[in-house]
Order: structure tokens, then C-alpha cells, then sequence
């Protein structure tokens, strides 16, 4: 979003505003309903709240602080490697997936939606704005996003007794 405002660029800005408003519903929905000591959450809530607010600050900060150019560039380059992260997270259960032949594990609806995502940001990030912080990140999330389709078209959701006889060996 910050980096839509430092370019003037309107299809950024206000389309990230509504994606920033909807990403603080969800962490504080997340916060209220997730266990205190998940053993699948890396950290606490607590440092997960502090990391968005570190977030937030380091990116006023360089908005504020630096020449409008020099901010985007360095915050563009940052939502660039979030956006990868984000698309390709879902592939963190290539492991499993192999071992147990089931798609399961990835989450084909978020799939689906990034693939679209990604390719309309990636037809307006390389036509329209010619912006490499928008294209690069989506064109590899369209390919992330795929895959993951692919790979669910392949295995399905597997065979039940196998997936639970290798959630009891793990």
C-alpha cells in the first residue's frame, strides 16, 4: 500500500488499502481464536503482534524518513520478497505431499486465488505500469500458484489411511 502512495499509483494503493484492512481483521480474528502455546505456531501471538507493529514502523519510517524514490525502491524490493513468500509458502509441503502422494496438505481454494491474483497483477504489472515490484513477484506467483494446482490435479487428496498412518509416523 505504502508503496502505491510513494508512486502515486492508485491501482496500488487502493486495492492494497482494502487488502491491509482485511489482513488486521485477520490477525486480530487469529489472535482471539488461536491457542496460547500452538505447537504448529512459530513463536507467540504476542511476538507476532509485535513483529506486524515492527512492520509498520520500519516502513513509516523509511517512507517518511528517505527521498520518495529511494523509499519506493527499497519498498518495493521488500513487498517483492513478501509476495514471493507468500505465493510460495504453500509449497513448504512439497515434502510431504511426495511422501505420502497427497495434494492434501496444499489448500487448493488459496491456489486458486493467488493464481487469478497473480495473473491479473502480472498482465497489469507488465502492461499497464511496466513496474518490475509488481510483475516479477506475481509472474513467480503465477508460476507457484500453478504448480500447486498441478500437483493437486495429480495426487488429489490421496488415500486416507495413508495420509493417517503418516501423520502417526511424523
Amino acid at each position: 500500500m505504502t508503496y502505491g502512495l510513494l508512486k502515486s499509483e492508485p491501482k496500488v494503493w487502493s486495492c492494497n488499502s482494502f487488502s491491509t484492512i482485511l489482513g488486521i481483521y485477520y490477525l486480530a480474528s487469529f489472535a482471539k481464536h488461536s491457542p496460547k502455546a500452538s505447537p504448529t505456531l512459530p513463536g507467540s501471538i504476542a511476538m507476532h503482534f509485535k513483529a506486524a507493529v515492527g512492520t509498520i514502523l520500519a516502513t513509516l519510517a523509511v517512507a517518511v524518513g528517505m527521498p520518495k524514490v529511494k523509499a519506493a525502491n527499497i519498498l518495493g524490493s521488500a513487498g517483492v520478497a513478501i509476495c514471493i513468500a507468500l505465493f510460495a509458502s504453500p509449497l513448504a509441503a512439497l515434502k510431504t505431499v511426495f511422501k505420502t502422494k497427497s495434494a492434501e496438505a496444499i489448500p487448493l481454494p488459496f491456489a486458486i486465488a493467488a493464481t487469478v491474483n497473480c495473473v491479473l497483477w502480472f498482465i497489469v504489472g507488465w502492461i499497464d505500469m511496466k513496474d518490475v515490484n509488481i510483475w516479477l513477484p506475481n509472474g513467480l506467483g503465477l508460476l507457484a500458484g500453478l504448480f500447486q494446482i498441478a500437483l493437486k490435479l495429480f495426487y488429489g487428496d490421496g488415500d486416507k489411511l495413508k495420509l493417517a498412518e503418516a501423520k502417526q509416523a511424523a
